[in-house]
């Protein structure tokens, strides 16, 4: 019995099979991803191979309880759409810049080596020299099936898995222009109209999603995008236009969704709430409907009985698993990887799905394919989805860890809140240190034992209505935090470790009492113990948007035990002025010893008679922002900066203190 004729009568409810009704249909797909993934994990199979099973079992070709088409085949194409998006926004740029000729490399091996592979076998199977050459576009192509997994053993930071990836735009666009330019040919459509047309249309479309698609990102984030469903929804209407425009540009969709992720890198930060969000929905639907769509193809029956469908699926599984075994061998001899590595190169690459099943239907529907060859791919499909998520399982344990970099000043910054903060000068400053490196602010209210648990809501209410939305109209993002603590010192203290901090933003008052030393008994502690920088914010006297950035370095900054310090203003400096778009000014007490800054400085000023504090209150003016270094060192030096910025009420003065290095290993 065909699965079009296939009809059973269930007379306890009244419904025939197939399932056709919204609330039947739903509840048969989420219980197959509630309790397949579980099956497989008891029998030691990894979970995606569980959703393919269930997706045979409940198929056309199993039982028969639901079609493929319909509501379960557009999930599934949402779903390999989402997967390659989500590889793009975890792809770290700078680590695929630093291995950007492995993954050339990788990218051209992993489509000539299965290319050639195939074309050979097809055309010893009988193949037409068109078909053998689509089939052979099949193998050259994967899909990073296997990528889940190692997001859930946390090691996407390795080169092998930044090359797979990098890799996998490489080798899926060229073999889906293989599969065009072999579909066009066949039907006599490929003339000198559709170059002029295609090539231009690729270039507005890339162009479109890698340079317009962040700004126009920026701009609504900071503007409309405020909220957090505000800003879920434009990230899936980035994907999936994304995606339309590829299709529109003529290649297949899942490239402009890889592009979008890769677009969107920086914008929706890594372990933000927006981030937390995507990956929820895509991991609890659109991922699974995916490979329960791609189970619903496979028919056991047929691949049994159908002698010819096997050989030609024996034959297409050791195309795939030579080619892509070799490629990942022969890129992991050349620059001397672990074993590991290659195995989890060859993980990420030996997957065949969505562009298989576009190319291959592509084939059927122009009649260069038959019957049997589809079957055969689907059951390659299936082979190589298994051998995937097996490999993977198995190499990320072995997966040596990435090589420890500089951690980035603006990753994680606390910001401690005080009914003070309202201006808005030490969030903005805080949010321009965290969006360079596309980091997170964490607005702090620390809070005594005393407070009452109706406080400390209202406390947290009142830093998500108000500080948390400057942050986020800043263009960073923001995660509220309110804690009980015996002291502020001691709660900025405990947030940083336990936040994992990577710079500390915290407003002064601008004096101190007699009972006070420099900036107050708090600040004074938190200097003497962070193990992170700390920027301490004087807020001028006025709420105007900032005019300049200066960054003032007196004779003392010359010092070799300064250098630390020095080097973080002149850090903050540039990435202020460049978050804010305001010029750079560098003040130097003397012209004797220029600042690394002096070349990209918009303007170099100097006080040739020596005396610093009238050269500040000279060459700046109301409205700039004051950058000057804060040696951790030598106890007079918080009173020298006192006394330099005193009077420059108008200008909002920022503190650089590098961390204390010398503190004990907690």
């Amino acid at each position: 019995m065909s699965s079009n004729d296939r009809s059973i009568e269930l007379g306890v409810i009244g419904s025939s099979l197939p399932l056709s009704a919204p609330a039947e249909v739903f509840v048969v797909l989420f219980l197959v991803i509630l309790v397949m993934p579980r099956v497989a994990e008891k029998l030691r199979l990894p979970g995606l191979v569980g959703l393919m099973v269930g997706g045979i079992l409940i198929g056309p070709f199993g039982v028969g309880v639901l079609e493929r088409t319909g509501i379960v085949e557009l999930l599934g194409a949402a779903g390999v759409l989402f997967l390659m998006f989500e590889a793009g926004l975890e792809l770290e740029r700078s680590a695929l810049s630093d291995e950007r000729r492995q993954t050339i490399v990788f990218g051209v091996l992993t489509f000539a080596l299965p290319f050639g592979i195939g074309a050979v076998m097809h055309l010893s199977l009988g193949y037409s020299v068109s078909a053998a050459l689509l089939l052979a576009s099949c193998w050259s192509s994967h899909t990073l099936l296997a990528y889940p997994v190692f997001q859930r053993g946390r090691v996407t930071a390795n080169r092998a898995v930044t090359v797979g990836l990098g890799g996998t735009v490489i080798t899926d666009t060229a073999a889906l222009l293989v599969l065009v330019v072999i579909a066009r040919l066949d039907q006599g459509d490929l003339g000198w109209r559709y170059a002029v047309t295609t090539g231009p249309a690729l270039v507005a479309a890339a162009i479109a999603i890698l340079w317009a698609l962040p700004r126009l990102t920026d701009w609504f984030f900071a503007s409309i995008g405020q909220e957090r469903s505000a800003r879920f929804l434009f990230v899936m209407v980035a994907l999936f236009g994304s995606a339309a425009l590829a299709e529109i540009a003529g290649v297949e969709p899942i490239i402009g969704a890889f592009l979008a992720g890769l677009a969107l890198n920086r914008q929706v930060v890594r372990g933000s709430a927006l981030s937390s969000q995507i990956s929820f929905f895509g991991s609890n639907l659109l991922t699974p409907m995916f490979m329960i769509s791609v189970g619903m193809l496979i028919d056991p029956m047929l691949v049994v009985s159908d002698g010819t469908t096997v050989l030609r699926a024996a034959g297409f599984t050791v195309a795939v698993v030579a080619g892509k075994g070799l490629a990942a061998a022969v890129t992991g001899r050349i620059f001397r990887w672990r074993r590991a590595e290659i195995v989890a190169l060859f993980s990420l690459s030996v997957a065949q799905a969505a562009a298989t099943l576009a190319a291959v239907f592509v084939g059927f529907d122009i009649g260069l394919l038959d019957e049997s060859t589809v079957n055969a791919v689907i059951v390659v499909i299936l082979v190589s989805c298994v051998l995937a998520s097996l490999s993977g399982e198995a190499v990320v344990p072995r997966l040596p860890p990435p090589p420890a970099k500089l951690e980035r000043l603006g990753r994680r910054v606390v910001l401690p809140v005080s009914d003070r903060t309202r201006s808005g000068h030490q969030v903005r400053i805080a949010a321009a240190v965290a969006a360079e490196d596309s980091g997170t602010v964490v607005p702090l209210t620390v809070l005594g034992y005393a407070t009452t648990p109706t406080e400390l809501r209202e406390r947290r209410d009142d830093l998500v209505d108000t500080v948390e939305r400057m942050v986020l109209a800043s263009g960073a993002e923001a995660e509220s935090e309110v804690r009980l603590d015996v002291s502020r010192s001691a709660g900025v203290l405990h947030s940083t470790v336990e936040q994992d901090a990577t710079c500390v933003v915290i407003g002064w008052k601008g004096w101190s009492t007699l009972r006070e030393s420099f900036f107050g008994e708090s600040i004074d502690s938190l200097l003497a113990s962070a193990s992170v920088p700390v920027l301490v914010v004087r807020e001028a006297s006025v709420d105007d948007a900032a005019r300049r950035v200066v960054v003032a370095f007196d004779d003392s900054d010359d010092r070799l035990d300064h250098r630390r310090a020095t080097e973080l203003a002149a850090t903050v400096a540039v990435r202020l002025a460049r978050s804010l778009r305001v010029p750079l000014v560098v003040c130097r007490a003397s012209p004797r010893s220029p600042s690394d800054l002096d070349h990209v400085a918009d303007e170099v000023r100097f006080a040739p008679d020596g005396n610093f504090r009238d050269l500040l209150d000279s060459a700046t003016e109301p409205g700039d922002v004051i950058v000057k270094a804060l040696p951790s060192t030598a106890a007079g030096l918080g009173s020298r900066f006192v006394r330099q910025t005193r009077g420059l009420d108008d200008r909002t003065i920022v503190a650089t203190s590098p961390a204390r290095t010398d503190l004990p290993a907690v």
